[in-house]
């Protein structure tokens, strides 16, 4: 299934549950607009990857804007744990939010810079 399938599966249960008063407003600390760095999400699916570049920066968001963590190079395992939309690299928007087994850092690569990786969740 293409992931713009499930994210809109996913944002209309959203929707549905804010409607229906099950679930209120996101909080202020959540990350959902271009600008805003920090945002750790709560998903984890745990698929292997590798980094596809040398030299790949690990940011603490998804926006090229945030903060740069570490970076990432061909060899290094990736233990990526879910992906959200952001800064469009390249026509690619998905980041994931990823381990660098090798460093441990952990942070948000653009897809583009990533391969070997199956059946990730949304963020």
């Amino acid at each position: 299934m293409k992931r713009s399938a499930v994210l809109a599966g996913t944002v209309l249960g959203v929707l549905s549950l804010t409607t229906f008063g099950i679930a209120g407003p996101a909080s202020a600390s959540t990350a959902t607009s271009a600008g805003a760095c920090g945002w750790t999400p709560a998903n984890d699916s745990r698929v292997a990857g590798t980094f596809s570049e040398p030299g790949v920066n690990i940011r603490n968001d998804r926006w090229t804007t945030c903060p740069i963590l570490g970076e990432g190079y061909p060899g290094q395992s990736v233990d990526i744990r879910c992906y959200a939309t952001g800064t469009t690299v390249d026509g690619e928007s998905h980041w994931d939010y990823v381990t660098d087994e090798t460093t441990g850092v952990t942070g948000w690569v653009s897809e583009l810079y990533l391969t070997g990786f199956g059946a990730v969740v949304p963020c």
